[in-house]
């Protein structure tokens, strides 16, 4: 039986979904008062649990194998610093104790690109490069990483981290307003003339990288990125975007990047005068522009390698782009969010 953790959420909910697919038994964790849409049955337990609840953790039975999804991402505006490190950092070691206890074959830990930081914007992040992360959600995700490769080097329980970025795929309305919902106008607001590196990385491939890490003995205590197998400029990704909404060309308006950057400026101003929609994104409670987009959008900054991953664990793309971004249209147009 595996253990997954963050069943409930997007990536967790496609993971169980493979898992019971491939034949594989699945705990799957939400927490409390969360709903998991598939049903519970034959090779499908379900269990109420908060990671940060040791004694609730340690009372799990026997698994031999744990995937960590859950964590208090950075969206969750309404966390303390000290809930971040209670169930980042503190439930990732109370999973690792309960792994150690039932001897798992192998603890698999999803953790993020932000543990490390932006990338310089010369070259991808590579796993040798020093950490640098500028959030406490970057912050705790690594203290709990160092935490997962420590336990495996003490021969506790072996451990693997898989360093996410941005995840796409159906279930994902985070980025669908930015990204799916503009493409599929056939017009997009491009800030400066640089055509930027990214990532944008399909669920189910960062899927057969966390089934890799659970199987392969490469993988223990290794830290990987993980990408699409490769990286992409930001026009790839919205023209694939805009010709799976069904448009024959993506026509792109160019916004100098000061004048952008004052127009971040003044959104976050005014959401702070009007925290709400539409100065506000509902998910995530920030304001639906900001410098920070600027950031992202000019500069490779959520840039990395996985060659590391391909050679090591024979990772490869599973999804392509183009059926990847289809499949997600496919989905916001069966949820009533794209028309057409």
């Amino acid at each position: 039986m595996i253990l997954v953790t963050g069943a409930a959420g997007f990536i967790g909910h496609h993971l169980v979904k493979t898992l019971r697919d491939a034949g594989q038994s699945v705990l799957a964790l939400v927490e409390p008062g969360q709903r998991l849409e598939h049903s519970p049955g034959p090779g499908l337990s379900v269990v109420e649990v908060d990671v940060g609840d040791r004694a609730a953790v340690l009372a799990l039975p026997p698994v031999e194998g744990t995937i960590h999804l859950a964590a208090i991402a950075r969206l969750q505006y309404n966390k303390g610093d000290d809930e971040y490190e209670r169930v980042n950092v503190q439930g990732t070691q109370n999973l690792l104790d309960h792994a150690a206890a039932c001897k798992a074959r192998r603890f698999v830990f999803v953790s993020t690109i932000e543990a490390v930081g932006p990338a310089g914007g010369e070259r991808p992040l590579v796993e040798s490069d020093p950490p640098a992360p500028t959030n406490v959600y970057g912050r705790t995700k690594l203290e709990a990483e160092g935490r997962v490769i420590a336990a495996s080097r003490a021969g506790a329980v072996p451990g693997t981290v898989l360093r996410l970025p941005m995840v796409y795929g159906p279930g994902n309305t985070l980025i669908f307003s930015r990204l799916f919902k503009l493409a599929a106008t056939g017009w997009y607001p491009r800030i400066g003339s640089r055509d930027v590196w990214m990532e944008f990385c399909n669920v189910h491939n960062a899927i057969h990288a966390m089934r890799l890490a659970l199987e392969r003995p490469e993988a223990v205590g290794e830290v990987f990125f993980i990408n699409d197998g490769h990286s992409y400029k930001i026009s790839e990704v919205l023209t694939a975007a805009a010709k799976a909404a069904g448009r024959e060309r993506l026509r792109f308006v160019v916004i100098p990047e000061r004048l952008a950057l004052l127009g971040g400026r003044g959104v976050e101003l005014a959401a702070k005068l009007y925290p709400h929609p539409p100065l506000i994104t509902p998910l995530t409670k920030k304001p639906v522009f900001s410098r920070g987009t600027v950031a992202w959008t000019t500069k490779s900054v959520n840039w990395c390698s996985s060659e590391k991953a391909q050679r090591l664990l024979g990772y490869r793309q599973q999804v392509p782009l183009e059926v990847g971004v289809a499949e997600a249209v496919a989905w916001y147009r069966a949820q009533g969010l794209l028309k057409g």
